[in-house]
């Protein structure tokens, strides 16, 4: 029995000891030359004691995204992955926030008890949280700075094939869904209509996400929704095989004026055939889904994120192979914000800006 007790008190002795050697990261002031070396950088203040073992320098960065398994998520897991085997001193965690309003929510808290974070959002809502514009009036981040474009996403306004809607001015006095409530697709889809010389007044505005829009659809209880993604869209080419679809063109001069006005937007076409029964070239918008970061965190770190995703890109590609659109020629494409000073000494040696 003595032995057996023995026992237990060592067990326990040492996992008390692992657990007191973990140290949570923290992330470092600045962003320029003498913000510490790679296993330092992410905190003023924060450098492990020496002798006191592998894992008590380690720094703990969250990586935010979206809802778990979008595809975001996936991606974000495959850069946290990446992150924590190539940059020695830091382990990155995919985190599902529900969305980029708890994310900058979330990254705020970070800084404000001098912790490192990161996120990937839609670019307008980088845009937005940066100047403090709604819905972010309330969680601004003026120290937010953009790292890289991740991938693209493009609007498909859907209606069924013998819809009435023939442009988007048609869809007056229909019932048309902008996607889920607060999402950035619904801010898009609204920011579509307005520069198209309307408001949601015009129409049955609703409140959808894309999958209750595929399923409004085919039931007949929708007109038509807004939705969001990288094209081919998996919820739209399962519907085009059951239902008969239109994808609707937008106003190709408010298309160029807006994405001249709004640089996180960029003119898209999705090409004929590449759903069941839309035959011809659609014309959109597109936005980019970008990794964005404090100022706060230190320069180093956010080099050294760049080096580690894109020097090992092909396995990001075989995560999922919507990364193969993160290339370095449009390494900040659609990010209207300051770039974070690591980011732009990575493009810079890179020759991506001169």
């Amino acid at each position: 029995m003595k032995v057996l007790k023995l026992k237990k008190i060592a067990t326990m002795f040492i996992l008390l000891t692992l657990l007191t050697g973990v140290v949570i990261g923290t992330f470092g002031c600045g962003g320029g030359e003498g913000s510490g070396d790679t296993n330092g950088a992410a905190n003023s203040g924060g450098e492990a004691e020496e002798g006191s073992g592998e894992s008590q320098g380690t720094q703990i960065i969250p990586f935010y995204t979206p809802s778990a398994g979008g595809t975001m998520y996936i991606v974000g897991a495959g850069i946290a992955d990446l992150v924590t085997r190539n940059i020695p001193g830091y382990s990155m965690n995919a985190e599902a926030s529900g969305g980029s309003i708890p994310s900058i929510t979330f990254i705020n808290e970070q800084v404000a008890q001098g912790k490192g974070a990161m996120t990937a959002l839609p670019s307008i809502n980088a845009a937005q949280a940066y100047n403090g514009d709604a819905p972010f009036e309330d969680i601004k981040a003026p120290n937010l700075r953009g790292v890289n474009f991740v991938y693209g996403s493009e609007i498909n306004l859907v209606v069924p094939a013998d819809s009435p809607i023939e442009s988007i001015y048609d869809i007056k006095g229909h019932r048309i869904s902008l996607n889920a409530p607060g999402s950035g697709v619904a801010i898009i889809s609204e920011e579509i209509v307005n520069a198209h010389d309307m408001t949601v007044e015009d129409f049955d505005a609703l409140w959808l996400s894309s999958t209750e829009i595929v399923s409004g659809i085919q039931d007949g209880s929708i007109d038509g929704g807004f939705i969001g993604a990288s094209v081919p869209v998996p919820a739209i080419t399962e519907l085009s095989t059951s239902t008969d679809i239109r994808i609707i063109s937008l106003d190709p001069e408010v298309v160029g004026k807006t994405v001249g006005e709004r640089p996180y937007y960029y003119e898209a076409v999705i090409p004929g055939g590449t759903y069941k029964g839309v035959d011809e070239d659609v014309i959109t918008m597109g936005y980019g889904v970008v990794s964005v970061a404090p100022e706060e965190m230190s320069e180093d770190f956010i080099y050294d994120f760049l080096t580690a995703i894109y020097d090992h890109k092909q396995e990001l590609e075989e995560i999922h192979p919507i990364t193969k659109q993160m290339t370095l020629e449009d390494g900040f494409k659609t990010i209207s914000i300051p770039l974070h000073p690591g980011a732009e000494k990575y493009f810079k040696e890179k020759g991506v800006i001169q």
